[in-house]
């Protein structure tokens, strides 16, 4: 009778629990399905702006963008407001023709030093949506510039634009233009945050752009999943041999758990961004934004994981089934005596009661944190949309079914702090910005090799060189607008190098912008195609940059239709040469030396292909080139010294220690003079007949009376086939 009685409050207990949960996907289906219909009506709205009245706000647009450029023009005092809001409105309403003009009154704008309330507000907005790319610390200190009315805040604005720029060569900025293409978007998309001007989406978008993948939706709740999952470790007290006192036990932790579950699932909306190519690495950089109760106002999220409320990972009482009184009951309640009370039935009761009352196991029953439920819940729903979550839900899904293995009370923590730390890592790979524009051009980074010279005061100034992939460029640009290779001209494009000087991440010092015609491709690598940059003993990076252009057709626009670049620009790309600058000496000294050879042909002495990585074919002479300085005055008037180069094979220690072999060297002495204490000379060095291997090449500057060796350089040098 007790048995029976006892299996039919169960069932009065359960029945009301799983009605709720069948319920549960009725409904929620029901508020996905209004979700998405809010989302289309959006949609279609959106769609109905491309009629008269978008035509009307377009024209609108484009009068108060004249309106503006008429201002700026006449001004007495450059206005960065007035430079703000013409950029502004020609990205919010994609007026392309009047990017350039855009662009230059920005910078315009930025060039004088007068402060009032409006361009300090203007300042203000400006850094405000900087914040995600400089930095909180860094803005801080840019408003107190601001407040300051220090002008310096124009000079940085200016040198940070032009640091982003991919065509430094000319005054358009595409960069700044695709920050406020952004701008615009999070204004309008993202400022449900009504503390700040967007919520962590509009920061990351800021950053990044449009990622290449995006999901959003509502974490939903699976009660077949949760039972699943929980009966896995728990008994819930239905068959098996336990007695009915274990099997009571059992049942009311399993609905215990089973209820808290549900309990802390709060059906947080998500939404999921993923990025490529923002890293080295193969994982694409993950975002996870969401709502904790559904709610419209995103923020940024560290792990799925933190859409559970701490709660669920606590292993108190309140999460484990506690004593609710069925052992008293049983032996005849609280306060109460049985006549029985020493038989061997009612002692094994108040062993089972004591051991419900403590939270131990009771029968074969394991407890179980509601969190980890909602974790393989949640990531299970996710697992079809990146490797990252599928490969996270394998794992914990692994851990848990691994029931030979006792289950950690910590176990949903350890989850949590995994999931968490793979996420932040994925991360932290990414970079603090990154510009959409380089997806519409061929990356053209440019290799950068720089070699130091003396000017004729004995400033230290660099000559570098480019090696590139203009050719590649060309190929891809004529394929992409459908031409044959046939009629791919070079004589059609424009390559453009500029070398800047900076002492610092945005300090520039110096800018050389060098232009040319292609008429022979591999002329980048010929000894006469380098530029020449200035420099001080402070600098310590100079960054290069390279652009090819090609010739516009009478019909194409000046700005890409689908981007903020030029149409005529076809690749490009930029890349940093640390550099060491060192003083100049009183003594006799040269410059670095450059090597390289002849490629054969019709080629004249001084064309000849420079070597960058010292690496000289077989057959090939041995082209050298260096300048010298500070060389003695000899008696007769001129200034002179003698050269010593010598070539030969870089040995192992045993071959510097006895030298067998002294084949395949070369050394010459020339004795130079000259009508100034400056001297360059190119020389040829005959090492055709030298076979493959590693080879120094020494060079002795030394005082043609005395001998006496003044200055030494020695570089390696490596012969191949």
């Amino acid at each position: 009778m007790l048995k029976n009685t006892f299996i039919i409050s169960l069932l009065l207990l359960l029945n009301p629990f799983l009605a709720q949960g069948l319920n549960e996907k009725v409904n929620l289906e029901s508020l996905s399905v209004n979700f998405q219909s809010s989302l289309s009506d959006q949609n279609s709205m959106l769609a109905s702006n491309d009629g008269p009245e978008s035509t009307k706000l377009n024209q609108s647009a484009v009068d108060s963008a004249k309106q503006l450029i008429s201002k700026i023009e006449l001004w007495q005092e450059p206005d960065f407001t007035l430079s703000q809001q013409l950029i502004e409105i020609v990205t919010r309403n994609k007026l392309k023709d009047y990017y350039e003009e855009a662009s230059k009154s920005y910078f315009s704008g930025l060039s004088g030093n007068f402060f009032d309330t409006e361009i300090k507000e203007s300042l203000y907005k400006e850094l405000a949506y900087l914040e995600p790319i400089i930095g909180a610390k860094e803005r801080k200190k840019l408003d107190e510039l601001v407040s300051n009315s220090d002008p310096e805040i124009f000079r940085y604005l200016t040198q940070f634009w032009e640091n982003k720029s991919l065509s430094p060569s000319d005054d358009y900025n595409e960069r700044l233009l695709e920050h406020w293409e952004r701008v615009n978007y999070v204004s309008e998309n993202f400022n449900t945050n009504q503390r700040e001007k967007f919520d962590d989406r509009g920061e990351i978008y800021l950053r990044f752009g449009d990622p290449v993948k995006k999901r959003n939706g509502y974490l939903m709740y699976n009660p077949a999943f949760a039972s699943f999952i929980l009966s896995t470790r728990m008994q819930d007290g239905r068959g098996g041999e336990s007695s009915p006192v274990e099997s009571s036990n059992n049942t009311t932790s399993y609905l215990n758990t089973l209820y808290r579950v549900r309990e802390y699932h709060q059906y947080p909306a998500y939404e999921i961004w993923l990025y490529e190519d923002l890293s080295t690495s193969e994982d694409r950089v993950i975002y996870l934004f969401g709502n904790n109760f559904g709610g419209q106002e995103m923020e940024l999220k560290r792990s799925v994981d933190d859409f559970i409320p701490s709660a669920a990972y606590s292993m108190t009482n309140r999460n484990i089934a506690g004593n609710m009184s069925i052992g008293q009951s049983i032996s005849g309640g609280a306060g109460g005596s049985d006549d029985n009370s020493n038989s061997e039935e009612s002692r094994e009761r108040e062993r089972t009661s004591l051991a419900f009352e403590s939270n131990q196991d009771v029968g074969q029953s394991e407890v179980v944190s509601p969190a980890v439920v909602l974790q393989l819940m949640y990531y299970r729903q996710l697992a079809s949309l990146d490797i990252f979550f599928s490969s996270q839900y394998d794992q914990m899904m692994n851990r848990y079914m691994d029931v030979s293995t006792p289950m950690s009370r910590s176990l949903a923590r350890q989850f949590q702090q995994t999931n968490t730390a793979k996420l932040l890592t994925i991360q932290a790979k990414a970079p603090e910005e990154n510009s959409s524009n380089s997806n519409f051009i061929y990356d053209l980074a440019p290799d950068a090799y720089s070699y130091q010279f003396y000017d004729s005061d004995n400033n230290p100034y660099y000559r570098v060189y480019f090696t590139g992939k203009s050719e590649e460029a060309i190929t891809f640009d004529g394929l992409k607008k459908g031409s044959g290779l046939g009629s791919i001209s070079p004589s059609n494009y424009e390559l453009i190098h500029t070398v800047r000087s900076m002492t610092g991440e945005i300090d520039i010092s110096h800018s050389v912008t060098k232009e040319s015609e292609i008429a022979e491709l591999q002329s980048e690598n010929t000894f006469s195609n380098y530029i020449d940059v200035p420099t001080t003993l402070a600098d310590n990076t100079i960054k290069v940059y390279s652009e090819l252009h090609r010739k516009l057709g009478e019909e194409e626009t000046n700005i890409d239709q689908n981007s903020t670049l030029k149409t005529s620009l076809v690749g490009a790309g930029s890349s940093k040469v640390d550099i060491e600058p060192t003083e100049a000496k009183e003594d006799l000294f040269s410059s670095d030396i450059i090597v390289g050879y002849h490629r054969g042909g019709d080629e004249s002495f001084t064309d000849f292909l420079v070597s960058h990585d010292r690496i000289i074919p077989r057959g090939k002479n041995l082209i050298i080139y260096y300048e010298a300085y500070n060389i003695p005055l000899d008696t007769d008037g001129y200034y002179r010294y003698n050269l010593t180069s010598k070539i030969s094979k870089d040995r192992n220690f045993l071959g510097k220690l006895f030298q067998f072999r002294k084949d395949n060297e070369n050394s010459i002495t020339i004795n130079n003079a000259s009508e100034s204490s400056r001297f360059t000379q190119l020389l040829e060095i005959q090492s055709a007949e030298f076979v493959e291997g590693e080879y120094i090449l020494e060079i002795e500057l030394s005082n043609p009376n005395s001998e006496e060796v003044l200055h030494r350089k020695e570089i390696k040098l490596t012969i191949e086939q």
